[in-house]
Formats: structure tokens, C-alpha cells, sequence
């Protein structure tokens, strides 16, 4: 029976073992369970779309509108979009800066800071507690005219000048006629 001391101490052996490896595995499960347990990171939310521009009117060259449509992440109950920052660029390739920021639910904003004839690109990003989107589409290049539009309160001035003149023509023509017609009859 020499080999049965061998045998004994291999058998102890192989037990430590499978009690190491249960350990591990019910280690791993654990680890496993609290990872689960423990809340991720909100992702980020998803960029908005559809940024367009247009030179505001009758401005003297300083001001761009700006639209875009907000991320789909963007609702009260969501809570995954806490608002938009707003880049500027002299490139569509940047470099860009902040030029402001705004709310969710906010997909409108007026860049009073532009300068006249000067070209700008824009991009709009969405905040979040998860951190910011990865810039959408550039849009641009959008440019600040002094170019005076005829709105609708311009155009009511413009018609009353019309008016006015076409009055003052008139008046003159009578004016005329009267005169003339008083010397023909005085000459007889």
C-alpha cells in the first residue's frame, strides 16, 4: 500500500482545487450580480437634425436665424436632454466655438452676434446627463445682409408713399387744369 498515501494526497489535491474553482465561480456570479445591480452611466443623447438658416430681415446685417429639429431624445419624461449648445465656425471644418446655449425643447435661436458680410457655419449639439452628442450636420455658409425686405409694415409705408404722391400728382394736374381753364375764359 505505498501508492495509498499518493492516492490520499492527490484526491486532497484535486479538492482544493474544485473548492478554488467553486470559490472562483461563486465569485464571479457575485461580482457578476452587483455589476448588474449597480446603475450605468445614461448614454448620451442622440443629435438633433435638420439645422437650417436664414439672414434676418430688415437688420442691418447682424442677425441669423437659426432652426433645427430637436433630438428624439427630447421630452420632459426622457430626461436624457438637457439642452443645446450652439457652435460657430469661419470653416465647415471649424474651428468651432460656443457661441451660446439653450433649453430642451427649445429649436429656435437667433445668433445676434454675426457680423455683416461675414460667412459662418453652425452646428447644434444635444446635452444630457450622459454627455453630449457627436456633432450633427454643419449648415452654412450662412452670411449677414444688410438687405432691407419688404415686410408688412414696410410695405404699408410703401403704399401710403404711393399714396401720397399719386395725391400730390393729382392735386397738381387739377391745380393745372384750373389755372388753364380760368385763362381761357378770362381771354374771351
Amino acid at each position: 500500500m505505498a501508492g495509498a498515501p499518493h492516492r490520499v494526497g492527490a484526491e486532497r489535491s484535486r479538492a482544493r482545487r474544485l473548492l478554488v474553482l467553486a470559490a472562483l465561480a461563486a465569485g464571479l456570479a457575485a461580482a457578476s450580480a452587483v455589476e448588474a445591480a449597480v446603475p450605468q452611466p445614461p448614454a448620451a443623447p442622440r443629435p438633433p437634425a435638420g439645422l437650417v438658416f436664414k439672414d434676418v430681415p430688415n437688420d442691418a446685417g447682424h442677425a441669423i436665424d437659426l432652426d433645427w429639429t430637436p433630438s428624439p431624445d427630447d421630452s420632459a419624461a426622457m430626461a436624457v436632454v438637457t439642452g443645446y449648445e450652439l457652435l460657430r465656425g469661419s470653416s465647415p471644418l471649424g474651428p468651432w466655438s460656443a457661441i451660446d446655449s439653450v433649453a430642451a425643447g427649445v429649436k429656435h435661436y437667433r445668433d445676434n452676434s454675426a457680423h455683416l458680410d461675414s460667412a459662418y457655419f453652425y452646428r447644434v449639439v444635444a446635452v444630457g446627463p450622459g454627455g453630449r452628442t457627436p456633432a450633427g450636420a454643419v449648415a452654412g455658409p450662412a452670411v449677414a445682409r444688410a438687405v432691407w425686405y419688404l415686410t408688412r409694415w414696410a410695405a404699408l409705408g410703401a403704399a401710403a408713399l404711393v399714396v401720397a404722391l399719386a395725391w400730390n400728382v393729382i392735386s397738381r394736374r387739377a391745380r393745372r387744369s384750373a389755372s388753364a381753364s380760368a385763362e381761357t375764359s378770362g381771354d374771351s
